[in-house]
C-alpha cells in the first residue's frame, strides 16, 4: 500500500509507465534514477505538501532546527529541549 500511494503522489502509474516490479532488485538502480529525476522536479516543501497525511512513507529531510520544530517530532517528545532555552537542544 505505502508503494502504491507514493507512485500515486509522484504522479506515476506503474502499468502505464512501464515500471518494474517493485520488488525486482535487478531494476532497483533504474528506479532509483526515475524516482529521482521525477523528485528533482520539485522542491522539498512541494513533495511534503504532496504527500503531507497521504500513508506513503514520504517525509522530507529536515536539518536539526527543523526535525526539532516538525509537528510530529513535537508530538512525541522526540527531542528535548537544553536548559531554560526551549528553542534550543
Amino acid at each position: 500500500q505505502f508503494y502504491a500511494l507514493m507512485l500515486k503522489g509522484m504522479g506515476l502509474d506503474a502499468k502505464r509507465d512501464g515500471l518494474p516490479r517493485q520488488h525486482d532488485r535487478s531494476q532497483w538502480p533504474a528506479m532509483t534514477e526515475r524516482f529521482a529525476a521525477v523528485f528533482a522536479t520539485k522542491t522539498r516543501d512541494e513533495w511534503a505538501e504532496i504527500f503531507h497525511g497521504v500513508d506513503a512513507c514520504v517525509f522530507p529531510i529536515l536539518d536539526f532546527n527543523e526535525a526539532y520544530k516538525y509537528e510530529h517530532n513535537r508530538l512525541r517528545g522526540t527531542f528535548i529541549p537544553n536548559g531554560d532555552n526551549p528553542d534550543i537542544l
